[in-house]
């Protein structure tokens, strides 16, 4: 018994080190499952750059209206999805960016399989804005471009600069 004793505290001190060195084995639970990574806005004055990006590369297909409206509508086709975020795809997810003044976004929404259209996002806008729609050049993002004026037939540049 006192050999115990005198061991107790060196027992302890065993058990604590054999905890600490076999924690990192033991399996953890993923962190992910989102599909929007983040939602940045930036404005220079004539036109604001909304860029919406993703956990994976994904495919913008077509959007609806096509040049203007409160309510952007964009179809988008997954491509290569992890499996820890295989879940997350036919879920809702929003975001609430900062607001910047000639992009009067309220708020981005991700609906999975809620529509018969498959994967969508929506932008919901204040007040109506004209914008155009491109894939982003690293497939995991969509950038909306909303201008002051008209839109040109270039897409990237307003006609009011």
């Amino acid at each position: 018994m006192s050999i115990l004793k005198k061991n107790k505290g060196l027992l302890i001190f065993s058990l604590l080190v054999y905890i600490a060195l076999y924690m990192p084995v033991l399996p953890s639970a993923p962190v992910r499952g989102r599909i929007i990574e983040s939602v940045d806005v930036r404005d220079d004055g004539h036109r604001s750059e909304i860029t919406i990006r993703f956990t994976f590369p994904l495919r913008y297909e077509h959007h609806f209206p096509l040049y203007e409206g409160d309510l952007l509508r964009i179809s988008l086709l997954p491509l290569a999805v992890a499996e820890v975020d295989v879940g997350a795809l036919f879920k809702r997810e929003s975001a609430v960016p900062r607001p910047v003044g000639l992009a009067p976004l309220l708020e981005v929404v991700y609906e999975g399989d809620f529509s018969a259209q498959g994967t969508n996002l929506y932008l919901y806008f204040s007040r109506e804005v004209a914008f155009d729609v491109v894939q982003g050049a690293d497939f995991r993002s969509i950038v909306v471009y909303v201008r002051k004026q008209e839109i040109s037939t270039e897409g990237k540049h307003c006609q009011d600069c």
